[in-house]
């Protein structure tokens, strides 16, 4: 029998602050995020907006309604022209003014949607 290994065996950094943290404090709630690494490691159910910034904001207005979190990382969006990193700044503004941050760790952001609403099973 061939069994592939598809997660690195190594926990990333990114998983040591954010998996625990959600672990620890019970957070359960559907999550939109920047980084596909931590929904490898979490059963939390996942909302992507890490495609490229010139699809983040539409991804983000989409998907924010169904997502009681939003994880966001600063560094994940390259920016290689002044246009782009001003779209990841104002990308990023949005979701601070949106939003109620509850974890902050290096670049690392966690925020809780406060007009979200839990829908039945």
């Amino acid at each position: 029998l061939i069994q592939y290994q598809w997660r690195p065996v190594a926990e990333p950094e990114v998983i040591s602050k954010v998996h625990k943290y959600f672990f620890y404090n019970n957070i359960t709630g559907p999550v939109l995020t920047t980084d596909p690494t931590f929904i490898a490691f979490s059963d939390v159910k996942a909302y992507p907006f890490y495609g490229n910034i010139e699809t983040a904001t539409d991804s983000y207005k989409y998907f924010r309604p169904n997502a009681e979190y939003i994880f966001y990382t600063t560094d994940f969006y390259p920016c290689y022209t002044k246009a782009q990193c001003l779209k990841r700044e104002n990308l990023f503004q949005q979701i601070k003014a949106e939003n109620q941050l509850i974890f902050n760790r290096e670049n690392i952001y966690i925020f809780r949607n406060t007009n979200y609403k839990k829908t039945s099973p």
